[in-house]
């Protein structure tokens, strides 16, 4: 009896897409209509609210749209927006209700390049079709969004017939599908979207990947174990998967590394070396080399709102390394002065051509073989420094 009531209600999903078209959007929708298949529902209502948003991202929602087996509607709420990559997003539903106030449209990329706007107008084209059939005429209204960056209003598209009505509660719209009794599961962005689409963020993952490269070589020239090797992996391969869910470019994350590189070399230099300003310079085309590659999303508004934490962060890390670097050199000229003819202790094995770790006046460092291989908890004296690395031999 409960099961015929409850399949007599209905069930509808709405998932609620208040935000940019990225990875944490695309797990927003691919778990609102797998929860929809999960619970037999009459119907996935995405409620769409967007500028628009990044390429790849934009690929997987329309595709999980079009492949569910369940009926999607795309609704616009009163003054929402479907526009840029919002507008394929609706237009891959089955139906699309707008508000009083909504725009729908305005998908022409930028920059205007010849062959992404062909297959953006393509890909539009083919979306519409499959709604009206090749000859409709809605087909070239749709294919203007593209071409002529063409923006239509709730009223104007509704008399177009491009959408199927103008709705402006959720109640009204559910009234018109006969699902007014129907059960209502939202699906709202949580915390696991919101981490995506920080680790997906291109400002982010530069952010990353630069500090994990730095803290990497950092610990390869620094005496003995810091941990920062450990920690500078991990940031790396964070970034390396941030750079997985949207796609990054391997030339724009190669760029990325080989600053993250030249950052890490201005920081183990006495002075500013130059290396820091190209290792920013190398930053910021990658970044730009990656927005000029989506045409659904602005740069302007990522550049006001990122790229000031980012310089400020590229700053902090060049006065930095200016700091270190005359640390650096001051206890170079300590350790020759104090520790050569010093006695101490290797921890570890220690050869020619291989690093180890000794202990000398209350210390740890690293240190290479004056000659033959040492064994660890020998007694050794030290008979040389090469930056900071102590040269040794056993203490007889």
């Amino acid at each position: 009896i409960i099961e015929a009531s409850y399949r007599e209600k209905g069930s509808v999903i709405v998932i609620i897409v208040e935000r940019e078209i990225d990875v944490g959007t695309v797990r927003l929708i691919t778990h609102g209509i797998e929860r929809g298949e999960e619970k037999e529902a009459n119907l996935v209502i995405i409620k769409l609210n967007t500028f628009g948003g990044y390429l790849k991202s934009l690929d997987e929602i329309v595709n999980a749209i079009i492949n569910s087996k369940l009926k999607t509607i795309a609704w616009i709420p009163p003054g929402g927006k479907a526009v840029s990559a919002g507008a394929f997003i609706a237009l891959a539903c089955d139906s699309v209700y707008m508000g009083e106030g909504g725009v729908i449209g305005a998908a022409e990329p930028r920059p205007k390049d010849t062959k992404i706007l062909k297959f953006s107008a393509a890909w539009i084209r083919s979306l519409a079709s499959s709604k009206w059939g090749t000859n409709d005429p809605r087909v070239e209204i749709a294919e203007k969004f593209v071409t002529e960056n063409k923006a239509l209003s709730a009223v104007e598209a509704f008399n177009l017939e491009l959408i199927d009505g103008l709705v402006n509660d959720l109640d009204e719209l559910l009234r018109r599908e006969g699902l007014s009794n129907a059960e209502i599961t939202y699906i709202k962005e949580g915390v696991l979207e919101e981490i995506l689409s920080l680790l997906g963020n291109p400002f982010v993952i530069s952010l990353l990947t630069l500090i994990g490269m730095i803290m990497l070589l950092a610990e390869l020239a620094a005496a003995g174990f810091q941990g920062l090797g450990i920690i500078g992996i991990l940031l790396l391969i964070t970034g390396f998967y941030g750079a997985g869910l949207i796609g990054l470019d391997l030339l724009a994350l190669s760029l990325i590394v080989a600053g993250g590189i030249f950052l890490a070399v201005e920081m183990v230099k006495a002075g500013l070396q130059g290396f820091g300003f190209i290792g920013v310079a190398l930053v910021l085309v990658a970044l730009l080399i990656y927005f000029r590659a989506q045409p659904y999303i602005e740069l302007t508004i990522n550049m006001v709102y990122l790229i000031p934490p980012l310089i400020t962060f590229l700053a902090l890390a060049l006065y930095i390394a200016y700091q270190a670097a005359r640390a650096v050199e001051i206890k170079v000229k300590r350790v020759e002065e104090e520790l050569i003819g010093k006695i101490g202790l290797a921890r570890t094995l220690i050869e020619e051509n291989r690093k180890g770790v000794v202990y000398v006046m209350g210390e740890e460092w690293s240190a290479v073989s004056a000659k033959g291989r040492i064994n660890s908890g020998t007694r050794i004296r030290v008979v040389g420094i090469k930056g900071l690395t102590l040269v040794v031999k056993p203490e007889s």
